[in-house]
């Protein structure tokens, strides 16, 4: 009898498991299937949406859009305006909110009081701001660092202003030319030297590099409001690395009097970096800036892995893994008070004319460059469905539970649509995992997997396998291990 009932199940299980969706990396449709799933794993999580919203909402997720496409040593190697259009329609089509573009003082001064914007330094620069424009992405500008008769003697290629008051003169032409002779609305932040933390070289006339750096952004800042310019754009620094919080103190009491948001990077996880470990970097950031007299949000201009080769090169830009990384990354900075996170960088290009294949050629984009037919990487999908699906100005709501494998963030859109970022990290054990809302009475969410079998080189983000089975205000998904999944009221 036993064997006749089993012989009598087995095809109801087979069909149940096929047709219920739970064999498609484990989609929970219905209440079968729930239990389905429920019986093939015992690790079973429940995870609440906070009551109330972080105080940080998604002011921009992007990415680093450096203006080297249409010089010479990209359009050398065939780079045309077909290809253009093309990475034009995936910037749109992936949703980037907001963009970091390198410009540098010289490339519109090349002599002291001599102003040039048309230089083929600018009209590259400026290809980059049209499409944010046309796109209405926010953009930060950042001047990396001074060259030629504007910069100290200091033996590297790039240094701080040797004149302070020429420096601020320069800014504030940029800034006037940008919001009122191209009447760019896109232009939204600026910051001023990059990495000033160890880029910041200042030649054997300054004793004390920190207190020239904060003396530089003040006589800007001063500059800017005396020209009555100050409101047409905020002050993104200082741009230094996650890592010390020593150093971060310092800069955040150094520059709290002038900037409107305190700008970090990060290159300091990478795959085998769990949320929590995430989470208590940026939450002894979030702590410090508390404990200033003057508001700064948090922002991460740039973000990448650990895996460096050199700063053209990671080792791990091509796995699957570096998108499981991006989706832990995303939820633990959202989670912690980040409001802006761009990753380095859009696509890969040439940086320079050096000759160097090593250290001229980008290679950490989301997608390759044009002889490898511009073929998206895997995490293209991970940080792609990220952008699509936490728009911005969403709401922020952590989950009130964390384990050491699967976590996730609760987004609410402009709209009051409802987003649901979720990681599993383990390597080998599937979840069940159960979320409770109680901001809602019921809902109905799409489902969006990143795993193995929904990863291809197309730049098609990943589309949605159905809709989540729900029970009022809880859904359930299957995390399968080493998964990513957004659950979605946005169509």
């Amino acid at each position: 009898m036993k064997k006749l009932l089993a012989l009598i199940l087995c095809p109801f299980i087979v069909l149940g498991i096929s047709s219920c969706g739970v064999a498609r990396e484990g989609l929970i449709q219905t209440k079968y299937d729930l239990e389905l799933a429920m019986s093939q794993t015992s690790s079973h999580l429940e995870f609440k949406v906070s009551d109330v919203a972080n105080e940080n909402v998604v002011e921009g997720l992007g990415v680093e859009w450096d203006p080297h496409f249409h010089m010479s040593y990209n359009k050398d190697k065939g780079c045309n305006e077909e290809d253009w259009a093309l990475i034009k329609e995936r910037a749109e089509k992936l949703n980037i909110q907001k963009i970091r573009v390198w410009c540098m003082p010289t490339w519109y001064e090349p002599e002291k009081g001599v102003f040039d914007f048309e230089t083929e330094r600018m009209n590259a620069f400026f290809q980059v701001l049209d499409v944010a424009e046309e796109l209405g992405i926010d953009v930060n500008v950042t001047l990396w660092g001074c060259q030629d008769w504007l910069a100290m003697n200091n033996g590297y290629w790039m240094a701080p202003p040797n004149d302070l008051d020429a420096y601020a003169e320069n800014v504030a032409a940029l800034v006037r030319y940008l919001t009122e002779a191209k009447n760019y609305t896109c232009f939204k932040e600026l910051t001023f030297h990059n990495e000033p933390d160890w880029e910041f070289i200042c030649d054997d006339t300054v004793e004390d590099w920190m207190q020239y750096y904060f003396d530089m952004c003040r006589v800007v800042h001063e500059k800017l409001i005396a020209e009555n310019l100050r409101d047409k754009v905020e002050l993104c620094l200082p741009g230094i690395d996650l890592e010390d919080i020593g150093t971060i103190e310092q800069f955040a009491e150094g520059v709290n009097d002038f900037a409107d948001k305190f700008d970090v990077h990060s290159y300091n996880f990478a795959a085998g970096n769990y949320f929590g470990e995430i989470q208590n970097r940026v939450n002894a950031v979030t702590e410090c800036l508390s404990q200033l007299p003057n508001d700064m949000k948090l922002t991460v201009s740039e973000f990448g892995g650990s895996a460096h080769v050199n700063a053209y090169n990671q080792a791990d830009i091509d796995t699957y893994e570096r998108g499981i990384y991006y989706s832990t990354i995303a939820e633990a900075f959202l989670s912690s008070g980040v409001s802006s996170m761009l990753h380095w960088c859009f696509f890969d290009q040439y940086y320079n004319d050096s000759g160097n294949e090593q250290e001229s050629r980008m290679r950490i984009g989301l997608f390759k460059y044009k002889d490898e037919g511009w073929e998206p990487r895997p995490f293209y999908h991970s940080w792609g469905l990220i952008m699509k699906y936490a728009v911005e100005g969403s709401e922020i709501y952590p989950f009130e539970d964390e384990t050491n494998f699967v976590n996730g963030v609760a987004l609410k859109s402009p709209e009051g649509k409802w987003t649901y970022l979720i990681t599993n990290n383990a390597k080998r054990v599937n979840s069940v995992v159960k979320i409770s809302n109680p901001h809602f009475e019921q809902t109905q969410m799409y489902v969006h997997e990143y795993n193995p079998d929904t990863v291809t080189t197309s730049d098609e983000l990943i589309g949605s396998s159905g809709i989540a089975y729900s029970e009022g205000s809880d859904v359930y998904v299957r995390m399968n291990a080493n998964t990513f999944v957004v659950l979605t009221e946005q169509e």
